[in-house]
């Protein structure tokens, strides 16, 4: 569950001064949530951030269908979609329905599992 509220690449209030050059490192393939896009907008230089933990952060996905049954699979095609885009990210989430939940996690068995239910839906 992402519960910042600032953009990408602004420092936080709290955390102001804690961000410039001493804590980036230049990059060498490591996850893209790591770049620091705001010193690559001013300098054209890929950059990722040192020493930022990113282990509280998951994605929640709450299955949620659509009134319109015309919609329904669209809709979890799109689920789907965006769970494959998160295993293959190695971004952990979490899978909500009917009072359950999966994860959080990006391994290929919380995949399976997570799809599976969008197949009984």
């Amino acid at each position: 569950e992402f519960n910042q509220t600032h953009l990408e690449g602004e420092i936080p209030k709290e955390r102001k001064g804690s961000e410039d050059i001493r804590d980036l490192a230049p990059y060498q393939g490591e996850e893209s949530r790591r770049i620091s896009w705001k010193h690559y907008a001013r300098s054209g230089e890929l950059l990722v951030k040192e020493g930022t933990e990113w282990n509280d952060f998951h994605l929640k996905i709450n299955l949620k269908l659509p009134p319109d049954p015309k919609l329904k699979e669209d809709y979890l095609s799109q689920l789907a979609t965006q769970m494959l885009h998160c295993h293959r990210g190695q971004i952990p989430f979490t899978f909500e329905w009917e009072g359950k939940r999966l994860g959080p996690s990006h391994e290929a068995n919380h995949l399976r599992e997570c799809l599976q239910e969008l197949t009984l839906c």
